[in-house]
């Protein structure tokens, strides 16, 4: 090779060699804009920072620009650096650790409380006869307090429907309402019963009932009433009687006594009579075990300070 060619290629491979280590350099020196300078003034400069100099000024390169911008440390409110560089995960997940290596544990059975059987006290095999329909609810009350108030839950869940003879739970002391299309209700409880018990139902007349509960409403108040009235009659005395002359001739006495007598007896008339009719309409229940044996309640009457007819 000739002199001047290989001097020709010396001189391109050293240019070359400048060319990139230049640009090494270049790329190292080159901002990241991973640091951020906050001013006082609310401002953002995100870029790299060169230098801090507390108390005298901070030297950055904002991104985007070759040339280092220097702020005053008094509109500095605060520098951070590698603000936004990139995070890389160092944490290793463990193991599993005791417990966790096997079978997951199987789910909890759960526990249901013993069935009462048939011959223990309080549960027995209940039969209704009636002619018409009859239910039978379970009738529980739970008392609680909400904010300092005392609170009554009442709630009924039906057990069965005539002629039911199904085995019934009461050995908690469970109260029992048997209702249907008729007047009245019956609440029993078997809680001292056993084995088989036959609830007898004989309906009573919807319509005549209902009378005779207006007969007693109407009846009581006419007979408040005319007592008001006898009592105002008597209060007011005897008046005077004057002839055509002047002459006193007798005395009178006030016409709201013998108004008043009338109503009241009217009004009792009427009580009793709705006392009767509804004893005639009411509906009857009777509770009693099978076989033979004494009755475990007698027929219940109804309760007639308690409204039952």
């Amino acid at each position: 090779m000739r002199p001047s060619a290989l001097r020709h290629a010396l001189l391109l491979s050293a240019l070359l060699s400048s060319v990139a280590f230049s640009s090494v350099a270049y790329a190292a020196d080159a901002p990241t804009g991973n640091d951020e300078v906050t001013l006082k003034n609310g401002g953002h400069i995100r870029g790299t920072v060169v230098s801090s100099e507390p108390g005298v000024s901070v030297k950055v390169i904002e991104m985007g620009k070759t040339e280092p911008r220097v702020i005053p440390w008094a509109q500095v409110s605060d520098v951070e650096r590698d603000k936004f560089a990139p995070r890389t995960q160092t944490t290793q997940p463990g193991s599993a650790g005791a417990g966790y290596a096997g079978a997951a544990p199987a789910a909890p059975v759960p526990v249901t409380a013993p069935r009462a059987e048939l011959g223990e006290k309080g549960v027995v095999r209940l039969h209704i006869d009636s002619p018409t329909p009859v239910s039978v609810l379970s009738h529980s009350v739970q008392y609680g307090t909400v904010g300092g108030y005392g609170v009554v839950l009442a709630h009924d869940t039906p057990v069965c429907v005539s002629p039911c003879d199904q085995v019934i739970d009461g050995s908690r002391g469970e109260e029992f309402v048997a209702s249907g299309d008729f007047p009245g209700a019956k609440r029993f409880s078997v809680t001292d019963m056993k084995g088989d018990v036959d609830l007898t139902v004989k309906p009573g007349k919807s319509g005549p009932h209902s009378a005779a509960i207006a007969l007693d409403v109407v009846g009581s108040l006419t007979a408040v009433t005319g007592a008001t009235l006898l009592i105002a009659g008597l209060a007011s005395g005897s008046s005077p009687t004057i002839d055509g002359n002047g002459n006193q001739t007798g005395s009178s006495t006030s016409t709201l006594t013998p108004v008043g007598i009338g109503v009241l007896v009217g009004g009792v008339a009427m009580v009793v009579g709705g006392i009767v009719l509804g004893n005639r309409t009411r509906t009857e229940f009777d509770l009693q075990p099978k076989g033979p044996g004494p009755a475990a309640t007698a027929a219940v009457k109804p309760r007639y300070w308690a409204g039952e007819f």
